[in-house]
């Protein structure tokens, strides 16, 4: 194990008092945060992401291709990505 002498004696003031079990707690409670914090960033992207999609005005499409301006709504968001129903919204 490699490693400076302030980094050895760091550990020990940190660590020194601690049980086996109690840095082991807190090796996992740390992964954990880690883990918690990355699911929180990416929920974050996709809630930024559903606001970026609920702002724009989104036109349903004839066959033909050609814009028949009536609004649809977004229909469904999941983790992958987010779909959307070429139905149109209530009231038009």
């Amino acid at each position: 194990m490699g490693g400076s002498e302030q980094s050895l004696c760091r550990w020990k003031r940190q660590f020194g008092q601690m049980e086996i079990d109690d840095v082991r707690e807190l090796r996992q409670l740390r992964q954990e945060n880690a883990r918690l914090k990355k699911v929180l960033a990416e929920r974050d992207l996709e809630v930024e992401g559903m606001k970026e999609l609920q702002a724009k005005k989104w036109y349903a499409h004839d066959e033909g291709g050609k814009s028949r301006k009536r609004r649809v709504r977004v229909a469904q968001y999941s983790a992958g990505g987010v779909a959307v129903c070429h139905a149109p919204l209530r009231g038009e």
